[in-house]
């Protein structure tokens, strides 16, 4: 039977299986959220609120911006998500233009406060006629000398430095300027935001191949797009009213093609690069010929902004699917000089870098191998009885619970206390097994929710309030609010085959706010560098945006914090835009997970100690540096201590991990998931049954994104078409080993019928997922379902509604979503079985390497040359 490809656009909850009834919770859960939510609405009684928790969303904003674009709001929303700022911040957008992006930054984000500052004075007169909000402001300013010190917590550069860079006549030196104005406008803490295009390697070359399909016109407007590029080639940096053919131009020099009906050039990356972002807007090209977008190289952006003294805090290139889509794909290609295919460009850059003070830490990273062995980090191995295969564990003289203290204000507004600043010089770690496919980069201080020891909450479950209260002030630093609950959320298995680690959330409410003050636990996997961080209250949706554009590159965080949503019946919203086109296939018989959730309660121990290792992992001890500014002016080492973490002894530290969708004749939507049996559930839960999704390391020669989505597919036997990115990539368990998560989703099953499943054993209704979303599970499992039903969720209050006539011209018809926002709810149990750990099932240290599994052969992923 032949594929059929439909459309979700309409959303109907009953095509996820949702209905009124909802999904049942363990009485445990139930209980605690109750007692938490009667208090809440109890004291919304008495200070005449409303009774209900229940989320509203008013149509106030929706009205605000049904006259703008959809790819401004998503331009706005999706540069916001990078900045936490506490309510009141000061934010200036520099060199605002006609202030439309302002205006909308302004209506998301209604508790901070907004300055556009432009040079034009027409711009913003028209600005401030037309765009008017409480928090809202326009001035006409020159960034040079109208922004005073110590004024800003946000300074937002969008697509502006590139500006000042072509009306300066390429002068880089104005750029510095520029920046160094701004750092000084900021507070102390504050940040800068700059999203821009950047410089590839300054002198590479690359090849860029065209379809030959459609021949060339003898307008302008009718060129076809090589014969566009050699115009290009020609007319590139002429000043405006002047094309003559003068200091104009670069290099170009046509090749034999490989195929028929294509074309081939060699051409400076940096101007393939500017060549693409242009060329399908051929008014606005003519009309920007004298602009350069691409300038500085990410290098010389980071150079620039720590010379400055600021923390880089973060920097990624973005790609916009829909600019891959509609400018690249089908229509070219890039390749290396040596015919290596190349991904897509990105897009372009998001840099973000923090004002500190000097002796503040800018950096964590690694400096180089240690020659001691403190043993903090060891390996046990185990036999799985039923197939003989050994498998190593790595294990820790630490366990590790997380708390989130929270609070609801009075507008309904889900606040919660994280540890800010947290020193992981992991993600810093030197590359040893793999490359970062996705480029993105931190300075080392992450944003993590509250580590405390898993000992200590245990046995705070049974004191009375007066204790708790006591523990949490002490260890905590945040007081819970009177006859608050500690309630226990999920476990979590960061990695359930070979990190031995279970790691469970708890909960509870405060009353107000509290002001940041520096952690009061510092426990082993962050101590000894110069700052320990800080706990800090932070805008729950707000983390979740950040997260969802990869600023937070958390596993667990947002699970724990969409579970303490749903537990105060409280609504987030999530922002998507990659439309996803599911196959219908027919479906004779699916996994039911009441079978799985049987299969959990019974006994299998199948995994017993032994001796030696299968030698596929290896321990690493280094030492790790914090670095920072001294009064000079120069980089000092603030600190330095040895880590002692994990990497794969052949394989890399990239895995891709993937949810398979499909509609079923029904229209019901299906995942496919595998049931296995790994050794850490056992020791917690007494059986090491597990629901999974299918898995697998990403080989070496698999560098970038485009590669890893084509390595997929082929894995899957469907097109590249049929498979997309599922979110941003993040660490497994960054205190342990730099492992790093890519996941996909693969909207086409047909090998599974064909019997190329890859690990999928069997295919169940999503909706029967969510009964799983916070069971005992996989990091992993748990955070891509998660972002599947935020894909494939609707609700009469989404912003949907108000936003799917506009595209609905460009868009696919055969979308799930398109620049939405969609509503979020779940359900929540819990697990507090414990158990003995790996350590105790041998009492031997390893003594080398009794098995090495072979080498997998793995086929050089690197595209040929094929017809486009």
């Amino acid at each position: 039977m032949g594929l059929k490809k439909d459309t979700l656009s309409q959303g109907h909850r009953k095509a996820i299986g949702f209905s009124d009834s909802g999904l049942v919770l363990p009485d445990s859960l139930v209980d605690s959220a109750l007692d938490e939510t009667s208090q809440l609405n109890k004291i919304s009684a008495e200070k005449g609120r409303s009774r209900t928790l229940e989320h509203f969303f008013t149509n106030d904003r929706v009205e605000l911006l049904k006259d703008i674009p959809p790819h401004i709001v998503k331009k706005a929303w999706f540069t916001m998500a990078h900045a936490l700022l506490n309510p009141g911040a000061q934010i200036l957008d520099a060199g605002c233009n006609t202030g439309e992006m302002t205006y909308v930054m302004a209506v998301l984000n209604p508790s901070f406060e907004y300055i556009g500052m432009d040079l034009n004075p027409a711009l913003i007169k028209d600005a401030s006629a037309k765009y008017k909000r409480p928090n809202l402001k326009f001035q006409v300013g020159n960034i040079y000398v109208d922004l005073p010190e110590n004024t800003y917590d946000l300074i937002v550069n969008s697509f502006f430095l590139h500006e000042i860079y072509s009306a300066s006549f390429y002068n880089d030196r104005l750029i510095h300027l520029a920046l160094e104005k701004q750092y000084k406008a900021l507070k102390d803490r504050g940040s800068l935001l700059i999203r821009d295009y950047i410089n590839p390697t300054p002198g590479e070359y690359v090849q860029l191949e065209f379809t030959d399909k459609i021949p060339s016109g003898d307008t302008f407007e009718t060129l076809s797009e090589a014969e566009l590029l050699i115009w290009f080639a020609d007319h590139a940096r002429a000043k405006a009213g002047n094309e003559a053919l003068s200091d104009s131009g670069f290099f170009l020099e046509e090749l034999p093609p490989n195929y028929p009906r294509t074309r081939l050039f060699r051409i400076p990356a940096k101007w393939a690069y500017e060549f693409i972002l242009r060329k399908d807007n051929r008014q606005k090209m003519r009309e920007e010929l004298s602009k350069e977008y691409a300038f500085y190289t990410e290098q010389e952006f980071r150079k620039h902004l720590r010379g400055l003294g600021a923390r880089v805090s973060y920097t990624a290139p973005h790609w916009d699917e829909g600019f891959i889509k509609a400018r690249y794909t089908g229509a070219m290609r890039l390749y290396k000089e040596d015919g290596t295919k190349l991904g897509p460009p990105p897009s372009n850059y998001i840099f973000v870098a923090r004002k500190v003070a000097e002796n503040t830490s800018q950096l964590v990273m690694e400096r180089r191998t240690s020659r001691a062995r403190t043993g903090s980090v060891y390996i046990r191995s185990v036999r799985d009885e039923k197939s003989g295969e050994i498998k190593d564990i790595v294990c820790r003289d630490t366990e590790i619970s997380e708390v989130l203290p929270f609070r609801v204000t009075p507008d309904h507004k889900l606040k919660i206390y994280l540890h800010e600043d947290v020193p992981r010089g992991l993600v810093n770690s030197v590359p040893r097994s793999g490359v970062n496919l996705d480029g993105r980069k931190w300075s080392g201080h992450m944003i993590e929710a509250i580590g405390v020891s898993a000992y200590d909450m245990n046995r705070l479950k049974e004191v009375g309030h007066a204790e708790l209260e006591k523990f949490l002030v002490t260890h905590v630093g945040v007081s819970p609010s009177l006859d608050a609950k500690l309630i226990e959320g999920g476990g979590f298995y960061p990695d359930p085959n070979q990190i031995d680690e279970r790691v469970v959330t708890y909960y509870y409410r405060v009353e107000n706010y509290h002001e940041q003050f520096p952690v009061k636990e510092t426990l082993k996997d962050t101590e000894g560098f110069s700052n320990p961080g800080v706990i800090r209250e932070f805008d729950a949706q707000e983390v979740l945006n950040a997260i969802s554009v990869g600023f937070i590159p958390a596993s667990r965080l947002e699970v724990q914090i969409l579970a303490l949503f749903q537990m105060m019946n409280l609504k987030s919203e999530v922002w998507s835009d990659s439309p996803l086109q599911l196959s219908e296939v027919p479906v004779e018989e699916t996994l039911k997970i009441n079978d799985i959730l049987k299969q959990y309660s019974l006994s299998d121990d199948r995994f017993k100690a032994v001796r030696g290792s299968a030698g596929n992992i290896r321990l690493v001890q280094s030492v790790f540096v914090d670095e920072g500014r001294d009064q000079g002016g120069g980089m000092a080492g603030l600190a330095a201590r040895d880590l002692e973490f994990a990497v794969p002894e052949n394989g890399t530290i990239n895995t891709a991990v993937v949810m398979p969708l499909v509609k079923n004749l029904n229209g019901e939507v299906m995942a496919g998931v595998v049931t296995q049996y790994l050794p850490v559930p056992q020791r917690y839960s007494g059986t090491g049954q597990i629901l999974t999704l299918p898995s697998f390391p990403l080989p070496k020669e698999v560098t970038d994104i485009e590669a890893a989505k084509f390595y997929v597919a082929e894995q899957f036997k469907v097109k590249p078409e049929h498979v997309a990115r599922m979110g941003e990539s993040y660490f497994t368990h960054i205190g342990v080993t730099p492992h790093r998560i890519y996941p996909f989703v693969v909207t086409d099953m047909r090998g599974f019928y064909d019997g190329f499943t890859h690990g999928v054993t069997q295919v169940t209704m999503l909706k029967d997922l969510w009964k799983l979303i916070y069971w005992d599970n996989h990091d992993s499992f748990l955070k891509v379902a998660a972002i599947a039903f935020q894909h494939l969720m609707d609700s009469d209050l989404s912003l949907k509604h108000s936003f799917d006539f506009k595209v609905a011209d460009a868009a696919q018809k055969a979308s799930v979503i398109e620049s939405s926002v969609l509503s979020y709810g779940g359900s929540l149990t819990s697990s507090s079985t414990t158990a003995s750990s790996f350590s105790e099932m041998s009492s031997s240290e390893n003594q080398g390497s009794a098995l090495k599994s072979e080498k997998s052969q793995i086929a050089d992923v690197r595209s040929p040359r094929v017809p486009l």
